[in-house]
């Protein structure tokens, strides 16, 4: 049975590799091999050596401190709220310049990365305990294990070979309150990355749902959803029950698995949301309207909104069901650990 999975801040397998922290939020056993999310810490003065995938695309949501990523198109720094999108093929690394660690969610897609640094690093379970400095034997196994996931490892001295051709794409850095700007389902979509540098593995919105808003239920037949609730606290109902998720918490959605989530409280909720594969852009540029003021609340959503979604969700293969079949007064609550859902 397909069910939700919540990892709370402080949940999922960690692991040291390359000097840095990991924890698994979600791998390719729970995406259908779409796409792994981690939690990444990254040690003052640490950061990969310099490096290209050739399988995945990787990308960078920074949510404490300033990242410094460096390519052949330069350098540039990141900090909170900065979302960074590497294409496959591009020599580039990271480094943390700085004296404090930085925090950041790290994505790539298709998934595997997890197995690349699970054979490069080792698990520990001290949440406390910080990274482990990148040594010269590290480097040898990073060097003897890249070549079987797709990596390339580039050394200072730049004798890696063969190196990936110039293929004209460079990083691409979407800043805080950059980004296309969509009011869809009564909620705020800043549309980060799309499937159109992603090729068509993930799209990513920054998501503002407002006080007592939420969509209607639904699931969807083509795409993984997820949640990374970076504000205030949303709520997750499906027939199984409810859950709240916090900042900090991950919330995946399997496909075919009726829901809606709910700001209950008189605040704002700011999330990252993901879908996998891409193509949800679409669907929210069909049934929203693009906004400039980024300062705006969404309007709510109306009848007129509600039936709109209605006739169109069919088409990218999303399901609408407005017999509210979610009571929260008498659902009962998810168990965190275990999580939950059903299919429809």
């Amino acid at each position: 049975m397909a069910s939700v999975k919540v990892f709370e801040p402080r949940e999922g397998k960690i692991v040291w590799a390359a000097g840095d922290h990991y924890t698994f939020k979600v791998t390719g056993q729970d995406t259908g091999g779409t796409y792994s999310l981690f939690e990444g810490l990254v040690p003052p003065r640490a950061g990969p050596p310099l490096h290209f995938h050739t399988r995945e695309f990787e990308a960078f949501y920074i949510l404490e401190g300033d990242l410094t990523f460096h390519s052949q198109a330069g350098s540039v720094v990141a900090g909170p709220g900065t979302y960074v999108h590497i294409p496959m093929n591009l020599v580039h690394t990271f480094h943390n310049e700085s004296n404090r660690p930085v925090r950041m969610i790290a994505i790539v897609a298709p998934a595997g990365m997890e197995y690349f640094l699970e054979e490069i690093g080792r698990q520990i379970y001290d949440r406390t305990a910080t990274p482990a400095p990148l040594t010269q034997a590290d480097i040898e196994t990073i060097l003897n294990t890249s070549a079987k996931y797709g990596i390339g490892i580039v050394l200072p001295d730049r004798s890696t070979l063969p190196l990936p051709p110039d293929t004209g794409l460079r990083v691409k850095v979407v800043k805080p309150g950059e980004g296309k700007l969509v009011w869809a389902a009564g909620d705020n979509y800043t549309f980060k990355v799309t499937g159109d540098d992603t090729g068509e593995t993930y799209s990513l919105f920054e998501g503002l749902v407002p006080p007592h808003a939420g969509p209607p239920a639904h699931w969807h037949e083509r795409e993984f959803e997820a949640f990374y609730i970076l504000e205030g606290e949303l709520t997750f109902h499906t027939k199984e029950g409810s859950i709240k998720a916090g900042p900090g918490a991950y919330v995946h959605i399997p496909m075919n698995l009726l829901h809606t989530f709910e700001n209950m409280s008189n605040r704002p909720v700011r999330m990252l949301a993901l879908v996998a594969p891409a193509g949800m852009e679409h669907f929210l540029e069909e049934i929203g309207r693009q906004v400039y003021d980024r300062s705006a609340t969404p309007a709510p959503i109306t009848q007129s909104d509600i039936e709109k979604i209605t006739a169109v969700a069919p088409k990218y293969g999303i399901g609408i069901d407005l017999t509210h079949p979610f009571d929260s007064a008498a659902t009962p609550a998810i168990s965190k650990t275990n999580g939950a859902g059903c299919n429809r």
